[in-house]
């Protein structure tokens, strides 16, 4: 038999080292359930916002003249006339609020002043079915059309100009039925305008 004593003895830790077993991962468990939490928390999305307000639509397809469509990996062929075509179509569905936007001088001029004349075009469309509602705000965007280099602008502002239908603007259409009398696609829009 072995002697106890000569065993060498366990040294034992105080009393306040002494823990209990599974306290230590019962307080990791405790951290890690707060952490996953919180982190649960944040990935729970929003209520939805709602759909658009109708000037942030204006606004959206408004854009969508100006800088043309959204970034896409789709190759489509003609899809920027489609998306044109589209935005004008909504541009024209809300046309008080979009002639709200366009009477923004600030945007008129932004756009007019813009070397690439398409958005100016495209707005002209829309100001050419929309602007009998608004005179003002067609005149504002058409007028200085009418007397730019390029004939496409000339040609569109014309015919929001003569949509309006109003005698007032007849000096300004002879002067470009005077500008332009030799063109075969000018000279007539003008001449029915008068």
């Amino acid at each position: 038999m072995t002697d106890l004593a000569a065993v060498a003895p366990v040294p034992t830790a105080p009393a306040a080292a002494r823990r209990r077993p599974g306290l230590a991962s019962r307080w990791v468990a405790s951290a890690l359930a707060g952490v996953l939490l919180a982190s649960s928390a944040a990935d729970v999305p929003a209520a939805p916002a709602g759909p658009p307000t109708d000037p942030e639509r204006v606004g959206y397809w408004i854009e969508r003249i100006l800088r043309g469509p959204e970034p896409s990996r789709l190759a489509l062929a003609d899809f920027h006339q489609g998306v044109l075509s589209d935005a004008q179509g909504n541009l024209e569905a809300l046309a008080d609020v979009t002639l709200d936007r366009l009477d923004d001088p600030v945007l008129r001029q932004r756009v007019q002043a813009n070397p690439d004349i398409n958005p100016w075009h495209g707005l002209l469309v829309v100001m050419a079915r929309i602007g009998p509602r608004r005179p003002s705000v067609a005149r504002a965007w058409a007028l200085p059309g009418l007397e730019h280099p390029d004939r496409q602008i000339r040609e569109q502002a014309l015919t929001a100009v003569v949509a309006l239908g109003s005698p007032a603007d007849a000096p300004a259409v002879l002067a470009l039925l005077r500008r332009d009398a030799a063109d075969r696609v000018m000279a007539p829009v003008a001449i029915t305008a008068l």
